[in-house]
């Protein structure tokens, strides 16, 4: 049987130059991408849902903070995006860690 907490793939490490903090939001009226507030964790592969206007960025392959070459894991991690405020939050944790819904 497998192990629900191991990682879903095999070499997370393998890809560096995906994980990221850094959030764009696109402006239609001025036909541009402006930089957000970073997310607490960095992260690739990760669920994104919106929901009463706010962006829910859940689990992904990634580090706490900025990558600093620390290694990278499965996150159980959520945060919550509100663009109003341009700030982030912390979600409830999910049961288990999450890939790309």
């Amino acid at each position: 049987m497998a192990d629900p907490d191991r990682c879903q793939t095999d070499h997370p490490d393998d890809e560096p130059d995906r994980l990221s903090s850094r959030v764009f939001q696109f402006d239609p009226v001025k036909d541009r991408w402006i930089e957000c507030e970073n997310m607490r964790y960095s992260r690739y592969r990760c669920g994104v849902a919106a929901l009463n206007g706010e962006i829910y960025v859940l689990g992904g392959i990634g580090c706490e903070g900025e990558d600093r070459g620390q290694s990278r894991r499965c996150l159980s991690s959520v945060e919550i995006y509100n663009p109003e405020e341009d700030a982030w939050r912390s979600g409830p944790t999910l049961p288990t860690s999450l890939l790309s819904l």
